[in-house]
């Protein structure tokens, strides 16, 4: 791995720190990496600069903390991970996609059954996938 910032070229700016990304540079893909915010994006990736444009159709992101209620920042990519930043400097709380429970732990919590529907796509995919 190298860990270069090619000079001339500019980098986007980190959604949440403001801070111009790092260039990671493998031998077959490069990223850009904010290792503040601990996030990193394929430079090929379709979501690049989006979030600069981006704005929610109700209103801004507020911050979960009560205390604070200011706005966040956000930053999101193609695979659906997405990271929010409070703006505010002594709050400094963040969202990740990471955190929120999956579809299958809440049906594992309250012992909700898959619909016929889905089991019968699973039992398809894996039919599939065996075969290979």
């Amino acid at each position: 791995m190298a860990n270069v910032h090619i000079r001339g070229e500019k980098h986007p700016n980190c959604p949440l720190c403001l801070q111009p990304f790092k260039k990671v540079m493998y031998p077959t893909d490069s990223f850009y990496v904010c290792f503040t915010d601990m996030i990193s994006i394929n430079v090929k990736d379709p979501s690049v600069l989006l979030w600069e444009d981006y704005k929610p159709e109700d209103k801004e992101i507020m911050c979960p903390n009560p205390k604070c209620n200011a706005e966040m920042r956000f930053f999101f990519r193609r695979d659906e991970y997405m990271k929010a930043k409070c703006t505010n400097k002594k709050c400094q709380a963040t969202i990740s996609s990471e955190n929120l429970p999956d579809r299958e732990d809440f049906a594992k919590k309250w012992n909700i059954d898959k619909s016929k529907e889905e089991v019968e796509n699973i039992k398809k995919w894996r039919k599939r996938h065996d075969k290979d």
